[in-house]
C-alpha cells in the first residue's frame, strides 16, 4: 500500500448548516471535475460503519426521482389549495411548485400559501418570484422517528381530554383558546406521521430510517395515525360545545362524576411512561383498564343525567358532549389494540 498515495487523496472539508436541519459540506473540485459532474446530477452515498462512501452515479443507475408537482393556481379555488399542497407533502413529494399562468400571483395566494406551509415541517421556500413559489424538503427521514411523532401526537390528544374535562367542571371560559394552542401541532404532527408512512411503504431506504419494519406494519401504523386524528378533530368541536354548556347550569352532582374522569394530576401517569419504542405490555394493558373505566365513568353520567330534570337545552348539549366523549375514548381502546400489536405483537420484531 502506497502511503503517499492515499495522502495525496486525502482533504478535510468543514460541516456547515443549511436551513434548519440540513449538514452540508462541499465536494473536492478535481473529483468533480474528473468524473464530469455537473449541477443536478445525482450521486450516491453509502454507509460503511462509520464511514461515508460518495460515488458517481453512472448513466442508466441514475437514481429515479418523483416530478415535481406543479400546481397552476388559476386552476382551483383558493380554500382547495392548503388540501392540494397537503397532499402533495403526505404523497412524499420533496419539491411543490404553485404557478399562475396570469404573469402575476395574487399576494393573497401567496399569502395562503405561506400559512399552509408553517403545517408542513422539514419544508422550506426556495424560491419565490412574481409568479412562482417552489417549497423544497430540507430535512432528511432519518432526522423523524415515526413512533416518536405518533408518541407525542398522543399525548397532545390526551392533553386536550384533560383541558375538556377541566374546562367543564371548573367553569373556565378559555377552552376555545386553550384547545386552539395545541391545534397547530396536532395537525403538523399528523401530516408528517401521514408522510413518513407513505414515504416508508414506497422507499425501503427510508423505511429502515425510520424504523417501518413492513408494509403490514404500516398498515397498523395508518390506522393509528387514523384514530388519533379522529380524536383531535372531535374534540376541536367539543370545545365550542363545553362553551355553551358552561353557560347553563349543571348539577353539583353531575360535575363531581365528571371530575373522576382524566385530570392533571392523571397525565404524568402518561407522561413518566419509557419512549414508544420501549414500552412495556404491562404500560399498554394499565392505558387500556384505565380507558375501559372512564367508559364505565361515562354509563354512569348517562343514568345520572337522564334521572335529573334538566332543561331541555343543557340535556341535548350533555348528551351530544358524552356521545363524543364517549367516542374517543373508545378510539383509544382501539389506539391500545394497535400499539399492542405493533409493539408486542408484531412477528417481524427480534
Amino acid at each position: 500500500m502506497d502511503i503517499r498515495r492515499i495522502d495525496e487523496n486525502l482533504e478535510f472539508r468543514k460541516v456547515q448548516t443549511s436551513g434548519k436541519a440540513s449538514y452540508i459540506f462541499c465536494l473536492p473540485k478535481n473529483w468533480v471535475e474528473s468524473n464530469g459532474i455537473k449541477k443536478g446530477d445525482v450521486i450516491s452515498v453509502k454507509y460503511v460503519g462509520d464511514d461515508l462512501v460518495i460515488s458517481k452515479v453512472h448513466k442508466g443507475k441514475k437514481a429515479r426521482e418523483k416530478p415535481v408537482p406543479k400546481i397552476v393556481v388559476d386552476n382551483f379555488p383558493s380554500g382547495m389549495l392548503p388540501a392540494i399542497v397537503q397532499g402533495a407533502y403526505i404523497d412524499g413529494f420533496d419539491n411543490i411548485e404553485m404557478l399562475t399562468e396570469k404573469g402575476e400571483m395574487d399576494p393573497s395566494i401567496k399569502r395562503l400559501v405561506m400559512d399552509t406551509l408553517q403545517d408542513l415541517i422539514g419544508f422550506e421556500v426556495v424560491s419565490d418570484s412574481k409568479n412562482s413559489i417552489i417549497i423544497q424538503n430540507i430535512s432528511e427521514p432519518s432526522e423523524f422517528n415515526l413512533k416518536k411523532v405518533v408518541d407525542q401526537l398522543f399525548r397532545l390528544a390526551y392533553e386536550m381530554i384533560v383541558i375538556l374535562l377541566e374546562s367543564l367542571t371548573s367553569k373556565n371560559p378559555n377552552v376555545v383558546e386553550n384547545i386552539e394552542t395545541k391545534k397547530r401541532m396536532v395537525n403538523r404532527l399528523n401530516l408528517l406521521s401521514q408522510r413518513l408512512v407513505n414515504q416508508g411503504i414506497s422507499n425501503k431506504a427510508i423505511a429502515l430510517k425510520i424504523e417501518l419494519e413492513s408494509n403490514i406494519h404500516a398498515i397498523h401504523w395508518g390506522n393509528v395515525i387514523r384514530l388519533l386524528n379522529c380524536n383531535t378533530a372531535t374534540m376541536f368541536k367539543m370545545a365550542k360545545l363545553v362553551e355553551t354548556i358552561n353557560s347553563l347550569k349543571i348539577p353539583d352532582d353531575l360535575l363531581d362524576m365528571y371530575k373522576k374522569l382524566p385530570a392533571d394530576r392523571e397525565i404524568p401517569r402518561f407522561q413518566e411512561s419509557v419512549p414508544s419504542h420501549k414500552r412495556s405490555l404491562d404500560f399498554d394493558l394499565l392505558v387500556y383498564q384505565e380507558i375501559q373505566q372512564f367508559l364505565e365513568i361515562i354509563e354512569e353520567v348517562r343514568k345520572k343525567a337522564a334521572e335529573k330534570a334538566l332543561e331541555p337545552k343543557l340535556r341535548l348539549h350533555l348528551e351530544k358532549f358524552n356521545n363524543m366523549l364517549q367516542n374517543l375514548y373508545e378510539n383509544s381502546l382501539e389506539y391500545i389494540k394497535e400499539m399492542i400489536c405493533l409493539e408486542h405483537l408484531n412477528p417481524l420484531k427480534k
